[in-house]
């Protein structure tokens, strides 16, 4: 927990494939700042709100995403029966907010928006990022 007024919102999906390959890196950030700033999680939607089941296309192509996924980013695993149990939409709760896509990271300081350029590869880049928003000056490395 910290007191300071910084917040970092991080906006995901539960279905977006990018969100689950960044999530080792993300972990580690995470970890990193926990005591450095506020951490928000916010989920959005890939698709609009519904509780009609997925069309079988966009099943098909979510599913190629994850595998392609999986390929390219070692340790990372998807629940490909998720389409047999569950194929309704999530709800879109990161409405207003204006993201270029999922997953995303938005810093709030000083009343202030400051998106964050998301790194796959290395965690210390975006806490770096962080860092020189929160305290603009700093060595910190």
């Amino acid at each position: 927990m910290t007191t300071s007024n910084d917040t970092l919102f991080y906006i995901h999906d539960p279905m977006c494939s990018w969100c689950w390959g960044f999530r080792p890196v993300w972990q580690q950030l995470e970890q990193q700042l926990s005591t450095t700033v506020n951490i928000v999680y916010i989920v959005g939607g890939l698709a609009p709100d519904s509780d009609q089941p997925m069309a079988m296309a966009m099943q098909q192509t979510l599913a190629a995403t994850w595998q392609r996924i999986q390929q390219q980013i070692p340790g990372i695993e998807f629940n490909y029966d998720f389409w047999r149990h569950n194929s309704k939409t999530q709800p879109q709760l990161a409405r207003g907010l204006s993201v270029q896509g999922f997953p995303s990271l938005v810093l709030i300081k000083e009343d202030r928006l400051h998106a964050i350029p998301l790194d796959y590869n290395n965690s210390h880049t975006m806490q770096q990022a962080i860092v020189d928003i929160i305290r603009p000056g700093s060595t910190e490395r």
